[in-house]
């Protein structure tokens, strides 16, 4: 009976699929254009979501112009359809209204949207219309743009979807090592859509790259690059025909098997698996799973979904993990592997392959080395030693022995030390050679591990290495942030160790951190990354290093040597060392979100799918932008990320930690990372990027966003709201903020001051928050990292000059001042990009990961330029490090001593810090930022002597003059801090002394003179 009852259910779901879904594909389409108005103008990360269209199941639709009424983006709609949008920030961190849009369309139509309108109107309101001018996008700003008249060669790639949806799909080409770019499709034929790819400077090249892709990256249509052949072309044109899933280029259109493939399968229990296909099943005949060693496994059931375009497969008996498997079913050509991707995050499999052990990798004595590596899916590993880091230099095979929780185990005898070692996995039917995720010494390029003996990489005194003060109050910190190569590749640097640790070990290496008076070095990616070829260290190469290769292993072209591994450890150290010495403390950026290679990453040829997260379909999803993003959700990996940490700051004394894309992560890893470290060390300090590059797969409310950072005590985000308030949006180079001419970014200005707390006096409705926040993030200012410039984007300085081309130097230089002003005297933690302080120049460059060091560096003659500017940033940094009342941390104590003034113009910002804030000595201090291009008299909280020790010139602990009563005129695009303390030394007050000291000398010269007087007279008596 239960058989029956099986089968009714599942010819009921079949059934049920082929009934009409209220979606109508028709022949014709038509264009619904959507006009979208917000009235703070900024429209950063909003797009529209798009569904019922006829087109495309469900698809983000960029915007992509602009009008006088506001943002536009156009859908294609099958005509007739009724269709769905929403217009949203992101990925769901906001909507513009609550309820789903739908509209009939029936011929081509325009509505026009207004911020928080549920609804549309179908006739333009009063304003709209205007010059449309179209908006850039990633998608297109990297196309190709070689003509027939000037091309080598054209390869016409014909491709074909079974779906026949090519609706953003484009290929993404390149030749050996040169940047890669976009082309679209532009003719069809009964095949499917051509791409025309025109080519130039081939240089004998014999290979083309490609790439099929949806959108920016959207999706891949396989998860691996495609190889052209180009000495196949005749007389210089080559045809080659692709069919979606399938990895081969077919060079003639008769090879090409035009049945479907069969998309994805995976397990997500030991007895359930799930089938996809590029078509919907439109039956459950011809399934047969398969064990590696060809054994058919009997099932139990096998159940179609309403679309059709899912099979759920029941087995009667559990699989073995030991075993590969494989799927096929009839209709669709051959059989496809079977992942466990699906079962890795059951509850079943944590159980049984959960390893908590702290000997993971390698565990070193001079009589014997112990290996161990978690492989739970492996039937077979072995180890390889090998005498270097590269070359055929095999010492010896050992095979490694199944142990407990999924881990594999071998010890040797002797003394390993200095020797390498791979792994050498089989899982199911492919054998793969790879590096140790624990690796903590690597060979040339990363491509062997090495066991070392640790205790022999430490530098003289390392045991006595002690960090410099530092309260653990991240308020009290001000972070620097650098790229390895940028302080010293320039001559002017005078450094011999260019790019290297050792540069910062040289005589005055540190001088110039030491001078400006930072608390911590934040290093750009400095473990062992995968774009640098250690091998050709006399050419000039450069990377920012989000690419990870060997997560627990400094980067080895920053060493003077990195073919013997232990060199650039013990190099790494000296740095810290010397850091320390020199009272700067060390932060490293981290990149655990991502690895630089994806199906080919070591991580994958331990345990295939389980370090990354995987779309609906089996791919890699890729919220980082960079092919994939890993799986901290996983126990295994989130192991991995706190035991890399830890090891950091045990080993290497690292004193922060700046975490890339931390929304990539989830909530709790994110906490157990920040424990761990606090058992260590309360005072190390670690912040990240609250937001990820767009797409992932990890549950919204349970990434590390910023707009959950109360969830995380402790971890720090960075304030896109108060960079973005203060010079401009990121992602438009010419849109001002508040220091650059957009007033209206006043209330942003003022958020960031309070360090993205709650505060009475900021109207939340016109902070218009980055990141879907509806309001205060943080739950102290110590959660919020104020900056206005980083690595990537633009320079503060370039950014300035993009916005205002006509202004002249001395006008941007007042600009350049202002805007860190408001970073050092606001509540949170300032963070510094390096040069700043001497108006760096990438000359325009927003992206420059890759770019010459001619870009990148920092001149050093810049510092002698704008002396007037480095002077005035040392100054800030050393009031606000004088000044407690800069850094107060907790909410209640913000709103008690911080209030705004009020009834002051437009393009001013005020406050006054109070009570002898945070213990300051100062009972008031005022702060001014008038970013307009005149005077403005500011009144001031109370009549008093107010000591100046900041203007539009000037900045430090000093007194510049005394202002009396209760105003102030403060000049243009200039910062004012005024303040009331009586423990200062003002230039009055020491006048006074002058006066009385010297009236004191005259008396005591006067007395002495009569006493001398007196004595003579009576001796002549």
């Amino acid at each position: 009976m239960k058989r029956l009852i099986s089968l009714l259910l599942a010819i009921a779901i079949v059934v049920t699929s082929l009934l009409p879904n209220g979606r109508i594909y028709a022949t014709d389409n038509a264009k619904l254009t959507i006009h979208y108005q917000r009235t703070d103008g900024v429209y950063d990360d909003w797009n529209i979501w798009a569904w019922d269209t006829g087109t495309e199941d469900m698809e983000q639709i960029d915007f992509t112009a602009r009008d006088d009424f506001g943002y536009i983006a156009e859908i294609e709609v099958a005509v007739g359809n009724e269709s769905g949008f929403i217009i949203r920030k992101g990925d769901w961190v906001a909507k513009n209204c609550d309820e789903d849009q739908r509209i009939l369309v029936e011929q081509d139509t325009e509505i026009w949207v207004t911020e928080g309108q549920c609804g549309y109107l179908t006739e333009a309101p009063e304003g709209a219309g205007g010059e449309v001018v179209q908006l850039p996008t990633a998608a297109n700003a990297n196309e190709s743009t070689v003509s027939d008249e000037e091309v080598e060669m054209q390869v016409f790639v014909h491709y074909r979807r079974y779906d026949d949806k090519y609706k953003k799909w484009n290929i993404w080409g390149w030749i050996g090592d040169k940047e890669g770019l976009s082309y679209a499709f532009n003719d069809e034929d009964d095949y499917g859509k051509i791409f025309k790819m025109n080519l130039k400077d081939l240089n004998g090249a014999q290979q083309l790259g490609i790439i099929m892709r949806k959108g920016d990256w959207d999706s891949r249509d396989i998860d691996q690059d495609r190889f052209i052949d180009l000495t196949k072309a005749k007389d210089e044109v080559l045809h080659v025909y692709l069919l979606e899933g399938d990895p081969n280029i077919y060079y003639n259109e008769d090879d090409v098997d035009l049945r479907p493939r069969l998309s994805s399968a995976t397990f997500t229990s030991l007895k359930k698996v799930i089938l996809t296909a590029p078509i919907p099943f439109t039956s459950t005949d011809g399934i047969e799973i398969k064990d590696n060693s060809g054994n058919i496994l009997e099932l139990d059931r096998v159940l179609v979904d309403q679309t059709g375009s899912t099979i759920v497969v029941l087995l009667k008996e559990d699989i073995n993990l030991e075993n590969s498997y494989t799927i096929s079913k009839e209709g669709f050509k051959d059989a496809i592997e079977v992942s466990y991707t699906g079962l890795f995050d059951s509850e079943e499999f944590h159980d049984v392959f959960y390893y908590d052990g702290d000997d993971l990798g390698f565990t070193y004595s001079k009589d014997n080395t112990s290996f161990r590596v978690w492989a739970p899916t492996a039937s077979k590993v072995i180890l390889n030693l090998y005498e270097a880091g590269s070359g055929d230099n095999l010492i010896e095979k050992i095979d490694m022995t199944r142990d407990v929780k999924g881990t594999w185990v071998a010890e040797v005898s002797g003394d390993l030390n200095l020797t390498y070692y791979t792994y050498e996995v089989t899982v199911g039917n492919q054998t793969n050679e790879a590096v140790d995720p624990y690796a903590r010494a690597v060979g040339v390029n990363g491509n062997r591990a090495m066991v070392v003996d640790l205790d022999l990489t430490d530098p003289e005194n390392w045991a006595e290495d002690v960090a410099p003060e530092f309260s653990g109050n991240p308020t009290d910190a001000i972070i620097y942030e650098l790229h390895m190569r940028d302080w010293s590749t320039h001559e002017s640097s005078g450094l011999e160790n260019v790019g290297k640790f050792l540069q910062f070990t040289e005589e005055g290496g540190t001088d110039h951190l030491t001078d400006l008076g930072i608390t911590h070095l934040h290093l750009l990616p400095a473990f062992d990354h995968r774009s640098i070829d250690e091998t050709n260290l006399d050419e000039a190469q450069f990377n920012w290093g989000y690419d990870p290769q060997n997560y627990n292993v400094p980067e080895g072209s920053y060493s003077t040597d990195p073919e013997n591994g232990e060199v650039r450890i013990n190099e790494f150290k000296q740095m810290v060392q010397s850091l320390h010495q020199n009272g700067v403390r060390v932060v490293m950026d981290v990149v655990y979100n991502h690895t630089g290679a994806t199906a080919d990453s070591d991580f994958n040829k331990i345990v295939p799918g389980y370090y990354y997260r995987q779309t609906t379909d089996g791919g890699f999803s890729n919220g980082s932008g960079c092919g994939n993003e890993t799986a901290s959700d996983r126990s295994m990996m989130r192991k991995f990320m706190i035991d890399s940490v830890t090891y950091w700051a045990t080993e290497y004394n690292i004193d922060g930690f700046r975490f890339d894309l931390m929304a990539l992560h989830d909530i709790d890893t994110i906490n157990e990372i920040r424990n761990a470290l606090t058992e260590i060390d309360p005072t190390i300090i670690t912040y990240g990027e609250g937001w990820d590059a767009g797409g992932s797969a990890l549950k919204p409310t349970e990434a590390a966003l910023k707009i959950y950072a109360s969830q995380m005590p402790g971890v720090a985000m960075f304030s896109d709201d108060i960079r973005d308030g203060i010079k401009g949006s990121v992602f438009n180079a010419e849109e001002p903020g508040f220091v650059n001419g957009q007033f209206t970014f006043d209330e942003r200005v003022k958020f960031g001051i309070v360090g993205a707390t709650e505060h009475s006096q900021i109207d939340y409705n016109r902070v218009a928050l980055a990141g879907g926040a509806s309001g205060p993030w943080a739950t102290e200012a110590a959660q919020s990292i104020n900056y206005v410039s980083a690595h990537d984007n633009n320079t503060l300085y370039d950014k300035l000059i993009a916005t205002l081309p006509d202004a002249d130097e001395e006008t941007i230089k007042l600009m350049q001042k202002q805007a860190n002003a408001i970073i050092l005297t606001a509540q949170g933690v300032p963070f510094l990009h390096a040069g700043v302080e001497m108006m760096r120049t990438k000359d325009g460059d927003h992206n420059s990961y890759n770019a010459s060091d001619e870009v990148n560096q920092i001149n050093w003659n810049w510092k002698n330029e704008n002396q007037d500017v480095y002077n005035y940033y040392k100054g800030l940094i050393s009031l606000r490090r004088a000044h407690p009342a800069f850094r107060m941390s907790a909410q209640e104590d913000i709103q008690n001593n911080l209030t705004f003034m009020e009834d002051i113009p437009l393009g001013v910002v005020a406050f006054n810090l109070e009570n002898n804030a945070n213990g300051d000595s100062a009972s008031d201090i005022t702060v001014i930022h008038n970013a307009t291009d005149s005077e403005q008299v500011i009144s001031l909280p109370k009549s008093a002597d107010w000591q100046l020790v900041v203007n539009g010139e000037t900045a430090g602990t000093e007194v510049i003059e005394v202002i009396k009563g209760d105003s102030i005129t403060v000049t243009p695009h200039s910062s004012y801090v005024l303040m009331i303390d009586d423990s200062m030394n003002t230039t009055e007050n020491f006048n006074q002394l002058l006066l009385i000291a010297g009236a004191a000398l005259l008396v005591i010269a006067g007395t002495a003179s009569y006493i001398i007087y007196d004595k003579k007279k009576k001796a002549s008596k």
